[in-house]
């Protein structure tokens, strides 16, 4: 699996869950507003706070899978060379990193990546490392075997 396809699979990924956290608020705010107003005043008022409450909860959450796409979508994959940089496609013997945003580990069509962000400390220590050289991951030295 190349560079291109993992790319396209993680912004569809992103897309999707942003579709999902969208729909959940859009959820959220009609059962909210739906809430008629019953007799027991304060109860209803508690129960519109907690709904109001929970609606900022997926807002936030929705703010930041829609930062997380734009992030993704500014990074240049296209750019190839000798050394790591943001957007590089990075293999080791035991794993696949696709240096960009940080989601974690993800699998896609049975190949696990690691998606992480430059920020972190395994993507401080890939920057400007070339095929050949080595970092640490926890405990252990890994060898780059492939940049792309």
């Amino acid at each position: 699996m190349g560079k291109e396809q993992i790319v396209e699979e993680i912004r569809t990924l992103l897309k999707v869950k942003l579709e999902e956290i969208q729909k959940q608020l859009d959820e959220l705010e009609i059962a909210r507003n739906s809430d008629s107003k019953s007799t027991a005043g304060d109860k209803h008022e508690t129960g519109r706070a907690m709904a109001q409450l929970e609606v900022d909860r997926v807002q936030e959450q929705l703010s930041k899978a829609s930062d997380q796409l734009a992030s993704f979508n500014q990074i240049d994959f296209k750019h190839a060379g000798e050394t790591v940089h943001v957007g590089s496609y990075i293999k080791t013997r035991s794993f696949k990193i696709l240096l960009g945003i940080g989601l974690g580990k993800i699998e896609i069509q049975g190949t696990t990546i690691l998606a992480i962000s430059i920020a972190s400390p395994v993507g401080q220590q890939l920057l400007g490392k070339k095929s050949g050289d080595h970092f640490s991951m926890g405990s252990n030295q890994v060898t780059i075997t492939d940049i792309e």
